[in-house]
């Protein structure tokens, strides 16, 4: 349910309708994401929470529109969370 969740997010900031490429491009980008955060040290990744939903999105947006400006945007919010004691266990 989480997972259908934040894939509307995605793909509604993604500006698509079509279903036809979810499990083939956006779940695989939404995984990764997540591993990213994960890897930079953000151990709560709750599907629910904004930040990790903003996160999301932007890093899809960036891996697919190959758009600079997200990739800084997601850089920070990743570091900030990285930081934050509530992102971690």
């Amino acid at each position: 349910m989480a997972q259908e969740m934040l894939l509307n997010i995605v793909r509604t900031s993604l500006r698509r309708k079509s279903t036809d490429l979810d499990q083939l491009e956006l779940v695989p980008l939404i995984e990764a994401a997540k591993a990213d955060l994960s890897a930079a040290g953000v151990e709560r990744i709750n599907d629910y929470d904004p930040m990790v939903q903003a996160a999301v999105m932007l890093y899809v947006r960036w891996m697919i529109e190959r758009d600079t400006q997200m990739r800084s945007v997601y850089e920070r919010v990743k570091n900030g969370m990285a930081l934050n004691g509530n992102y971690r266990a």
